[in-house]
């Protein structure tokens, strides 16, 4: 059972994620990129004290992924990655989103993933291991 805290970070991650879908898939990443910069900044405002900020990121990405699996449209690591930055940096997180590439057996696979103080959220080690960041 989920508290009413994650309950309410589902409700926000969920609702979050329809405009980033929209966009991708509307606009077919035309402008997408200045759409995010906007959107997915470092943040200025630090963090409240006391927090401990690897682990509300990590509930946060739980959240996200569950708002994700419920939702009407499939979404990607992308999009969950572009809400989770988004959702943290709004609570002054200074958090990033990584999009890494990888290449074997000659097929080309990507993965975004997110980072708060240079640190992957919720991400298995292997992930820093296989893909090679394109931006950071």
């Amino acid at each position: 059972m989920l508290s009413r805290n994650q309950l309410g970070w589902v409700w926000v991650a969920y609702w979050r994620l329809w405009p980033v879908l929209m966009r991708i898939k509307f606009k077919q990443f035309f402008n997408v990129n200045d759409w995010l910069m906007k959107k997915i900044t470092v943040a200025q405002n630090l963090p409240p004290s006391g927090i401990d900020v690897s682990s509300v990121a990590s509930q946060v990405h739980e959240a996200v992924r569950l708002a994700a699996r419920l939702h009407v449209l499939l979404a990607s690591c992308l999009p969950k990655a572009i809400v989770l930055a988004d959702i943290l940096t709004a609570r002054g997180m200074p958090a990033s989103v990584v999009i890494g590439v990888s290449k074997a057996d000659g097929r080309l696979s990507s993965h975004a993933w997110v980072e708060v103080d240079g640190k992957m959220v919720a991400e298995p080690e292997s992930v820093g291991d296989n893909f090679t960041p394109l931006n950071r």
